[in-house]
């Protein structure tokens, strides 16, 4: 029975894991790049956060912090 490509890389993912080796070290040994690791394990813990109810839409908080734009010549007083 063939695994479906998502099947696989949660596998993959998971064999990383339980290695206990680094992404550099088991992706040159599994043939894999250290990116792919990362990019997919990023993806499954997303794709869990969404099933247990804790995606981005159902936060309370942003997801990113939003610079203030503060007027340079607010700055320049402030120096003084």
């Amino acid at each position: 029975m063939d695994q479906t490509d998502a099947q696989q890389r949660t596998t993959w993912v998971e064999r990383w894991k339980d290695s206990g080796l680094t992404a550099k070290k088991f992706a040159a040994e599994a043939g894999l790049t250290a990116s792919a690791l990362y990019n997919w394990s990023s993806q499954l813990s997303a794709a869990k956060r969404k099933q247990a109810g804790r995606g981005a839409e159902n936060t309370d908080m942003p997801m990113r912090r939003e610079r203030a734009v503060v007027p340079r010549r607010a700055l320049r007083c402030q120096r003084r």
